[in-house]
């Protein structure tokens, strides 16, 4: 080991102190650079023009957007501040790598309001793991233009070996200089982000309590300080303890959930209709209500489909009740019939939790249950989330042969054929779960497949995802047939449903226009100065739910509004189980009794009512009677908004406490 001698020290510090002084020019410059560049970045999602989200919420002015852009800059500051302290060339290397971790936050939120048409919230982004998973629809989402995010990250990449020398060469301003730098930019920081506090504290649209629409926050205090702010207020949640308070929610949100079982468990004259029979459940990978009954230049989009809810239970005012966990909430909500969380997948977050679903109950009186994904078990946690839902077989994408890739995986043609002799082989009566996946976005269309001509929509997204629809449909119609040549269609009931919306033109202008040429309406849907477009929300939400019971009997079409949290208990009371003691907020839909569809920000369609709200709350909620478009007045319908915060907080409660019953 080398010791260092005094003299050798006193010698280095002397040589240092002859160096010519690093000039301010070259020490401010870098950091200043970083810190502007990352400035702009944040201020995107402030800066641009109003989107159609915000359109129809919002009228922002300069005043909110120079609030943010201070809020931005705040919390630059007090990030910058401690780089201050370090020398020249660490300094400068630090700011790199702010800059940088600030650059992939914006791509990540960018990326996410493409298709979400919001910003991402911390739950979904601690399952960042799964993009791996789902790397086609990144790709497909990406803009060239995103590339200018880091044309300074990379010049000061290029930059840091020559600024490295000139920094050794010369002597970095003392240590007292540097502290009262990182000193005045942290209090300068300070004190300005006392702005943004401010406006989370006031709150005046309630978009920090209910934190739905996230973008509109991060729009109001900036990006970074909106992530902060949700970053907080999960850790809060964590740390909570069981006080008497707390307990005494737990209480009254099982109570809440006892008192709406009857409600729920309702019979309709159809209790017991299937009762015995086996239950096929199809769920189909972003699929709208819109392409049943649809035709373009004389060819039907969806003729197979189309003829099968002619058969059925065809429900056409069914709402997505899904949110940020996409097809896990589809899943979720319809076979444990609770709300899914407002952030995040609730698959994802709690996988171990008791749940007692569709599948559950079905395995107590005697059923054989399987689900089947030809996908990664490992998405939402599905490999251990199907056994505590209630799935005693589980077949993912290893038990599946990729003779025909679409997109993701496996076509729902091969999906549907390979696993007709599983569903052959199953003893009976029998719960079969099928998901689809061909039809994941970005519908890119398949090699050697011509499909349907979409006309003017060739090549476009709308157009693309019609091909998509009208790809599956064939590959349905095929399963169809063959349930009904092996009898299976006469010994089952047959449920087919979208599992979450597809969001088509919301972040998309071209989009939505080509939906309006599509339905024949200019864009924007409705008048001018009706301020909020009903018609295309409700396009937009509305899914298909179709119910064949065996026989084709009742075929007819049923217009009360439902949503994915009514399957569970329809199918339930269809199959003569009424004694199910399950935790659900939906009911049997299938009598046409009337009640209200809550979805996760607190919107409700009821009878011919729609209101639509980004917070929870008549606020700033848009009402219309969908069917003749009278506007009507949100305040008037406080009551049920009430209610709908009701049974959505007793649901959250439900599921962050675990406070299913296994039995």
């Amino acid at each position: 080991m080398t010791v260092a001698r005094p003299g050798v020290q006193e010698s280095d510090r002397e040589a240092r102190a002859q160096q010519r002084p690093l000039s301010i020019w070259l020490q401010i410059t870098p950091i200043f650079l970083a810190f502007v560049f990352s400035w702009a970045k944040l201020s995107y999602f402030n800066l641009p023009p109003k989107t159609q989200l915000e359109n129809d919420w919002y009228d922002w002015g300069k005043e909110e957007a120079i609030r943010a852009v201070i809020g931005n800059a705040a919390t630059l500051a007090i990030l910058y501040a401690p780089l201050c302290l370090l020398s020249a060339r660490k300094r400068y290397i630090g700011a790199l790598i702010l800059d940088t971790l600030i650059t992939l936050i914006v791509l990540a939120d960018m990326i996410h309001f493409r298709f979400y048409g919001d910003i991402i919230s911390l739950a979904a982004a601690g399952s960042a793991w799964q993009i791996a998973l789902i790397w086609r629809s990144i790709v497909a989402l990406l803009s060239p233009g995103d590339v200018l995010l880091f044309v300074d990250i990379l010049l000061g990449v290029v930059l840091l070996r020559p600024y490295g020398r000139v920094a050794r060469s010369r002597r970095t301003e003392r240590l007292r200089w540097r502290a009262a730098s990182a000193t005045a930019l942290g209090i300068a920081g300070c004190f300005a982000v006392l702005v943004p506090i401010r406006i989370v504290r006031a709150d005046t649209d309630s978009v920090f309590q209910y934190r739905y629409f996230r973008f509109f926050g991060a729009r109001k205090i900036g990006l970074l300080n909106y992530h902060f702010f949700e970053a907080g207020e999960d850790l809060k949640r964590t740390f909570e303890t069981a006080t008497p308070e707390e307990r005494r929610r737990e209480r009254a949100a099982l109570a809440y959930v006892a008192r709406w079982h009857d409600t729920a468990m309702t019979r309709s004259p159809l209790y017991g209709v299937a009762r015995g029979k086996n239950l096929i459940i199809v769920m189909v990978e972003s699929l709208h209500k819109f392409p049943l009954g649809l035709e373009i230049d004389g060819t039907a989009v969806m003729p197979n489909m189309t003829s099968f809810a002619s058969r059925s239970l065809y429900f056409d005012r069914f709402f997505s009740q899904s949110a940020d966990g996409t097809t896990s909430d589809g899943e979720f909500t319809s076979l444990q019939s609770l709300y899914p969380l407002p952030a995040g997948s609730v698959q994802a977050q709690f996988p171990t939790n008791n749940y007692r679903g569709v599948p559950r109950i079905l395995a107590d009186h005697g059923y054989a249950t399987m689900s089947a994904h030809a996908f990664f078990g490992d998405l939402f946690n599905m490999r251990t989330v199907h056994p505590r839902l209630g799935f005693q077989r589980s077949f993912f994408k290893e038990d599946y042969k990729l003779n025909d890739v679409i997109g993701l995986g496996l076509s729902d043609v091969e999906f549907f054929r390979q696993t007709l002799p599983r569903l052959k082989g199953e003893p009976r009566p029998f719960m079969a779960y099928m998901i689809t996946l061909s039809t994941h976005h970005p519908w890119k269309p398949a090699e050697n497949y011509e499909g349907m001509d979409v006309g003017k929509l060739k090549g476009s997204f709308l157009g693309q995802y019609i091909q998509s629809m009208h790809r599956f449909d064939a590959g349905f119609g095929e399963f169809i047939d063959s349930l009904q040549k092996t009898g299976l269609l006469d010994q089952s009931v047959v449920v087919v449903y979208g599992d979450h919306k597809a969001d088509l033109g919301r972040t998309d202008e071209r989009a939505r226009e080509a939906l309006g040429r599509l339905f024949g309406s200019r864009p924007g849907w409705t008048p001018p100065d009706s301020g909020f477009d009903y018609r295309y929300w409700q396009l937009m939400n509305q899914l298909p739910l179709i119910i064949h019971l065996p026989g084709d009997r009742d075929a007819r079409q049923i217009s009360t509004t439902a949503g994915h949290l009514d399957i569970a208990p329809t199918v339930l009371n269809l199959l003569g189980i009424g004694d199910s003691n399950m935790t659900t907020f939906g009911r049997d839909v299938s009598g046409g009794v009337e009640d209200f569809v809550v979805l996760r920000n607190g919107s409700f369609a009821y009878g011919d009512t729609v209101c639509v709200t980004p917070n929870a709350s008549a606020a700033l909620a848009k009402c219309n009677n969908s069917r003749t478009g009278e506007r009507l007045e949100p305040a008037k319908y406080e009551a049920r908004f009430a209610e709908a915060r009701a049974r959505l907080s007793a649901s959250d409660l439900i599921i962050q406490r675990n406070l299913i019953p296994t039995k």
